[in-house]
């Protein structure tokens, strides 16, 4: 179960990524292992897969950069433009909204239902 929440926090930021864990009963270190993990897959691969399905819109390549693979996302598109711009956005908003959605008790007990079947 400690699993299944940990992953939970894996698109946002390391230092947001302890709160959110520590705020749904899973292991802080586990989940920072899992951003981690998100990050350097998201920053391999994520640019090709976009390339793959054929979404070349600066904008569509930002949000799901950013809002998917972080930190590490946003820097492996640096030389798209207005692609990383995006993707800046959305790393800060994804990190935001995740945090203030998590640390409203109703909407925390429904997600870790979810989670934990």
């Amino acid at each position: 179960s400690d699993l299944r929440l940990a992953t939970l926090p894996r698109s946002i930021t390391a230092p947001l990524a302890i709160e959110v864990a520590n705020m749904l009963g899973a292991d802080g270190r586990l989940a920072v292992a899992l951003v981690v993990l998100t990050g350097i897959l998201g920053a391999n691969f994520g640019a090709l897969l976009l390339t793959s399905l054929g979404i070349t819109n600066p904008t569509a390549r930002g949000l799901a950069m950013g809002s998917a693979a972080h930190g590490l996302g946003t820097a492996a598109i640096v030389n798209e433009g207005e692609a990383f711009t995006f993707s800046a956005i959305a790393m800060a908003l994804t990190a935001t909204w995740t945090t203030v959605l998590v640390s409203i008790k109703a909407l925390r007990d429904g997600l870790v239902k979810v989670a934990l079947g």
